[in-house]
């Protein structure tokens, strides 16, 4: 576990301004479906979501190497700061970073890739976590189906596209000159009306 010092680096200014995107969204039932050709459609919806940190609020992210889950969770993070030059590091290795200098909760922000068993989830408290805190989880798909908080949005994203180059979005150390712009499916479901409610109303607001 690793606590991020942030001290000087808040801005008033607000967050980037991210290029205007024209995705396209399709709902079934509880579920939203978004396809979207640039990446900066996965930065805006973790910005938007970042605007309302509640305790409790977790965010499960799911997708293959290179999806994009970093960069929701990178652009969230930044987002909730203010600051769109925080550095935030990929939790890979310690597993968990702790995001603490917000007025807010916390923002825990888990990778769970290198797992190794339940040995080291009950090492992190995820509990405590999803209760006290806010919870960017990449690779949730390695949590016990027993674990998954009530109130959470689940959100998975697929390329569409085979990657060109060596970069991949959910590495250690990611280049973040380089634009990943393939085409790609994000599937939003929530879970728990409060969650779901918010996701109504950021779609509607910005799609």
């Amino acid at each position: 576990m690793l606590k991020i010092p942030t001290s000087g680096t808040l801005r008033a200014s607000g967050y980037l301004t991210l290029r205007k995107i024209a995705p396209r969204v399709s709902c079934s039932g509880q579920a939203y479906t978004i396809h979207s050709g640039e990446e900066g459609t996965t930065q805006t919806l973790a910005s938007k979501f970042a605007q309302h940190l509640l305790p409790g609020d977790t965010y499960l992210l799911t997708g293959p190497v290179g999806a994009g889950k970093s960069v929701f969770s990178r652009a969230f993070i930044r987002a909730a700061y203010e600051d769109d030059i925080l550095p935030v590091p990929s939790p890979t290795y310690l597993l968990q970073n702790i995001y603490d200098e917000l007025e807010g909760p916390d923002i825990h922000h888990f990778d769970l890739y290198r797992l190794d068993g339940t040995a080291s989830l009950g090492r992190l408290q995820l509990d405590q976590s999803f209760r006290d805190a806010v919870s960017l989880v990449e690779w949730a798909e390695r949590l016990p189906s027993d674990m998954l908080p009530a109130n959470r949005l689940d959100i998975h994203i697929t390329p569409l596209e085979a990657v060109s180059g060596s970069r991949a979005g959910d590495a250690e150390e990611v280049d973040e000159s380089y634009t990943d712009d393939r085409h790609r499916e994000i599937k939003l479901i929530p879970y728990g009306s409060a969650m779901a409610e918010r996701c109504q109303a950021i779609l509607a607001r910005i799609l």
